[in-house]
C-alpha cells in the first residue's frame, strides 16, 4: 500500500463545488467593490476640482458685476445732485399712483 492509496484526494461533492463557487464569488465581489470605491473617491475628486473652479469663477465675476453697479450708482447719484428735479418728479409720481390705487 503506497502514500498516494493512504490519502487518495477526496472526491468534491455538489456542496463542495457550491461552496467553492461562492468562494470564489465572494473575492470577486470583494475586487469589485474595491474597484468601485477607487473610482468612486477619484470622481469625487473631479468633481470637488470642477466645484471649487465654478467657485472662483463666480467670485470673480461677481466682484465684476459689483464694480460696474457702483460705477453706475456713483454715477445716478451724480445726475441727481446735478439736476433733481426729474428724480423729484418720479417720486411723486409713484407715490401718487400708490395713493390713487391704495383708494380702489
Amino acid at each position: 500500500m503506497s502514500l498516494i492509496d493512504l490519502f487518495a484526494p477526496r472526491r468534491q461533492t455538489p456542496m463542495d463545488a457550491m461552496a467553492d463557487q461562492l468562494d470564489t464569488l465572494r473575492r470577486d465581489i470583494r475586487r469589485v467593490s474595491r474597484q468601485v470605491a477607487s473610482r468612486a473617491g477619484d470622481t469625487a475628486d473631479d468633481v470637488g476640482e470642477v466645484a471649487v473652479e465654478f467657485g472662483r469663477e463666480a467670485a470673480r465675476r461677481g466682484a465684476h458685476l459689483a464694480g460696474v453697479a457702483s460705477r453706475q450708482a456713483i454715477k445716478g447719484a451724480e445726475a441727481v445732485r446735478r439736476d433733481p428735479v426729474p428724480t423729484i418728479a418720479l417720486v411723486g409720481t409713484a407715490l401718487l399712483l400708490a395713493h390713487l390705487l391704495s383708494r380702489r
